[in-house]
């Protein structure tokens, strides 16, 4: 089933009272929402991405048809709101999990700090959030790209990623629009931090040994959960608890 613009509109209804936009094969769905107006709410959705990225620009495998792949423009962000940015991912991650588990029940899902949605040790989808500044206009940029039913990854990321079911079939139009209402619900919410009970349950890395990649080293020790901003706790070797609120979980040690 294609996405189709006049359905989601309609499936959102009043709940976002902004644009909807459909292209049959884009770049990425984040380049079509940092070239749009920065004032202006909008969700951006493709068939098929030839350069969808996640964090560090890492490539994001995105066939047509097989995935989701939306992005949704937020204007009008407080710059106070700037540095709560981690905590609002951290929101993301548990309530899409939480909604794609209303899709799948018979499935449960995971969270790695702090943006990809994992199945079993496999990433069936991931989340990310850009800051879009120009002049005194600040803007998030939420970017979400899911695995459905593709059957076939290429071989270099085959072992690490998965689809949430190869063969079921749902409504990715009625999945589309409940995302994007699910980010605009929370862009009003987050900062309440509600949902970090239920994200620590997810969190596939607690009391886990990990090595964090941060931008001049590499920091390895024990995942001791997040706290209430939504930044990792690692115990180290001299047995201190550190909190990060950047770097990527490079090595896990089951």
């Amino acid at each position: 089933m294609k996405l189709k613009q006049q359905t989601i509109s309609s499936e959102l209804g009043k709940d976002f009272p902004g644009n909807v936009v459909i292209e049959s094969v884009v770049s990425s769905t984040q380049e079509m929402a940092k070239q749009a107006d920065q004032t202006s709410l909008q969700a951006f959705l493709a068939e098929r991405q030839t350069s969808g990225y996640g964090k560090k620009a890492r490539s994001f495998y995105s066939p047509s048809e097989t995935g989701l792949y939306l992005s949704v423009l937020l204007p009008n962000i407080e710059k106070g709101e700037m540095n709560k940015a981690g905590l609002f991912t951290t929101g993301l991650a548990d309530q899409i999990a939480n909604l794609l588990e209303e899709y799948y029940p018979e499935k449960k899902l995971g969270v790695k700090w702090v943006n990809d949605v994992m199945l079993d040790d496999a990433k069936v989808g991931g989340i990310l959030v850009e800051a879009q500044i120009q002049g005194n206009s600040v803007s998030w940029i939420v970017g979400v790209g899911l695995n459905l039913c593709t059957a076939d990854f290429p071989d270099d990321i085959d072992r690490t990623v998965g689809s949430l079911d190869s063969k079921k079939i749902i409504d990715r139009n009625k999945l589309a629009a409940d995302l994007i209402k699910t980010i605009w619900h929370l862009k009003s919410t987050y900062q309440s931090g509600d949902f970090l009970s239920d994200y620590r349950k997810r969190l596939v890395l607690t009391g886990k040994t990990v090595t964090l990649k941060l931008a001049q080293e590499n920091i390895t020790g024990i995942v001791k959960g997040i706290n209430n901003d939504g930044q990792l706790l690692i115990e180290l070797d001299n047995g201190e608890i550190e909190t990060f609120n950047e770097g990527e979980v490079i090595k896990v040690q089951y």
